[in-house]
């Protein structure tokens, strides 16, 4: 474990204490990412047949926008998305501690007889995004911002996997 995790994991379980008084996590164990800078971990608590799971993040600030998120979030749950719910948020240091919606995938669901409906529903959740109300502090996804993301590609996929 090197040393941000290390901070990362005693940030969590105090949060965690914090919001759920005696309870004090057993496990941080690490979930798969995405194409940045965030490292996401599981922080387990198991205890007489009882078991609750949340999701650290940690987002480098130098590198990362966290506020961004935590503001999305907030504006998704407010219109009724889905969204994990930001527990804890600490910007200076780019730590987050988010509801844990668990490692259920879309993919393994992808079956012939699935597949129709999935998209479908995909195809709505996605209409409705595009229909909420623009908030003033997170950027368009303009044309200059998705050339920018696109420019990511070679270096984050093809020189890391290929």
């Amino acid at each position: 474990m090197d040393q941000r995790q290390e901070v990362l994991a005693q940030w969590a379980a105090d949060q965690i204490e914090q919001l759920y008084q005696h309870i004090i996590p057993a496990q941080m164990v690490s979930v798969s990412g995405d194409a940045s800078f965030r490292r996401y971990f599981r922080i387990i608590y198991k205890q007489k047949g009882m078991q609750k799971s949340w999701i650290a993040v940690d987002a480098p600030p130098e590198h990362e926008n966290s506020r961004q998120f935590v503001d999305i979030a907030k504006l998704w749950s407010a219109a009724g998305v889905k969204v994990p719910t930001v527990l804890a948020f600490d910007e200076k240091q780019g730590f987050m501690l988010l509801e844990d919606f668990g490692d259920l995938l879309l993919h393994p669901e992808l079956t012939d007889q699935a597949a129709d409906g999935l998209y479908s529903s995909a195809i709505d959740s996605l209409i409705e995004l595009q229909q909420l109300p623009k908030a003033s502090n997170i950027p368009q996804y303009d044309r200059a911002l998705l050339d920018r993301e696109m420019a990511l590609f070679p270096d984050w996929l093809c020189e890391k996997h290929l």
